[in-house]
């Protein structure tokens, strides 16, 4: 999935949503600050960044607040994976040059797959609602 940050307002949120399709059950969210997270002098282009983040129960009170590739230690909690990658596009809107990030894992872009403000990105996944070896 990509999301567009070339237009982006600082004030905007990437908003992760997890919850299940079949009864729309809520399970989690959590809102990552676009200024403090990925509009910086101090994020690595192309760099993957993996961490767990936990997910909140109260959508008008999930920012992220911890700092990057330091897991959260608290649960439930989901498991995030991205990079900030350049991607410059042809006269068609095709894809002509990625990151080396982003090339390695998709090859080309699904354009619905890119979102518009307010940026809230529903997806599943699984979570880890208990600690190891409890």
């Amino acid at each position: 999935m990509m999301v567009p940050l070339r237009a982006a307002k600082p004030e905007e949120v990437v908003r992760v949503i997890v919850q299940n399709l079949d009864d729309e059950e809520f399970f989690g969210s959590i809102s990552v600050p676009l200024k403090k997270y990925f509009l910086n002098e101090t994020i690595i282009k192309n760099h993957e960044y993996t961490q767990w983040m936990t997910l909140f129960d109260d959508p008008e009170d999930d920012e992220f607040d911890g700092d990057l590739e330091e897991d959260d230690p608290d649960f439930p909690k989901i498991l995030i994976t991205f990079s900030i990658t350049e991607v410059s596009y042809g006269a068609g809107g095709e894809v002509i040059q990625e990151g080396a990030a982003a090339s390695r894992k998709t090859g080309e872009v699904d354009q619905s797959s890119v979102l518009s403000p307010p940026r809230d990105i529903d997806m599943t996944s699984q979570i880890d609602t208990e600690a190891e070896g409890v």
